[in-house]
């Protein structure tokens, strides 16, 4: 539950991000938010500055290394 509240964290500290809901067994990312406030590179930045990769950005080596050892994942 960890990555789940880092992940949805990471979007709806977004302005214009009405609210984000990460599915576990998925691992697919739904999002609600304002067009005229931001965009969905915005909201993939954000969650790639905290240590997860997303489609459009990869996070750095050190903010993936700096996930907690439950939370990091097979990367590409």
């Amino acid at each position: 539950m960890m990555c789940k509240n880092k992940i949805e964290g990471a979007a709806t500290n977004i302005e214009g991000v009405k609210y984000a809901r990460w599915d576990v067994n998925k691992k697919l990312l739904k999002v609600k938010y304002k067009l005229n406030k931001t965009n969905g590179d915005k909201i993939q930045q954000s969650i790639a500055k905290i240590g997860y990769d997303t489609e459009l950005f990869k996070a750095t080596d050190k903010a993936y290394s700096e996930l907690h050892y439950c939370c990091k994942y097979e990367r590409e």
